[in-house]
């Protein structure tokens, strides 16, 4: 399939490829070069793909959920401290 690029490097997605793909007017792609080519995606396919390296990365380290929540639990409290010393103290956290 071909696309032309306008004056403007404006170009038109076929109906096809909007339907085929969820695309609707207005949503954002990620547009990057890989190897020399362009790869057009929808932003949400992007952060999906993001998300799922992410948990392959995570249960590759062997991190746990567990490990996840204490450590997510230790820097709420680690900025609460630096937000509000005096709460902090009075608290004991």
């Amino acid at each position: 399939m071909r696309i032309s690029v306008r004056e403007k490097r404006q170009v038109t997605l076929p109906a096809s490829v909007c339907k085929e793909l969820g695309i609707e007017p207005g949503d954002l792609l990620d547009a990057t070069v890989d190897e020399g080519a362009l790869v057009i995606r929808p932003a949400r396919k992007a952060a999906l793909d993001a998300l799922k390296e992410l948990q392959r990365a995570i249960k590759e380290s062997g991190v746990t959920l567990n490990d996840l929540l204490e450590g997510g639990q230790q820097v709420r409290k680690e900025i609460f401290r630096e937000s509000y010393p005096e709460l902090a103290e009075k608290y004991d956290l």
